[in-house]
């Protein structure tokens, strides 16, 4: 399996989980905030179906531009992700999936001169496709793991 076969796998295996922690986790430790006030798993899990929004804008602009540049996503600027912050958990992973089956759906039909497009973003730099997808599993994967993490503490 090659890079990018395996980034775009890892698109669908970070599904499953986010799936998983939804369902085997009550709803008082999904929504549970840490002691410092930090999102809840809930709204890990809601970040991550917004920005899975962003990316692909993003992606649609890097196809379509001659490197394009991004600014930093931030939530608080963003007004479309309070609607993602308000889903409770079975409509926030109806909302994942549908989304999630659109990416992974669009990176796969991306052909060889398209992963070559590129992208600048504000602190990483010249990006091609390949490494934005590298990009955003692991910004996923963060927020995966925090949200695993706040719903454990949560539960107790």
């Amino acid at each position: 399996m090659d890079s990018w076969t395996g980034s775009v796998a890892t698109v669908g295996v970070h599904t499953l989980t986010v799936v998983e922690l939804i369902h085997h986790t009550p709803a008082a430790a999904l929504d549970a905030r840490s002691p410092s006030g930090a999102w809840s798993a809930r709204e890990n899990l809601a970040h991550l179906g917004r920005y899975q929004e962003i990316f692909l804008d993003r992606l649609d602009r890097i196809l379509a531009e001659s490197t394009p540049r991004f600014d930093r996503y931030r939530t608080a600027d963003d007004p479309a992700a309070e609607a993602w912050l308000a889903c409770p958990g079975a409509r926030l992973t109806e909302r994942l999936l549908e989304g999630r089956a659109g990416l992974v759906s669009r990176l796969q039909a991306l052909r060889p001169r398209d992963l070559a497009r590129r992208g600048v973003h504000p602190a990483f730099g010249v990006m091609d496709v390949p490494g934005w997808l590298r990009f955003f599993l692991e910004h996923e994967g963060h927020h995966l793991y925090v949200a695993r993490l706040r719903a454990a503490q949560g539960g107790n």
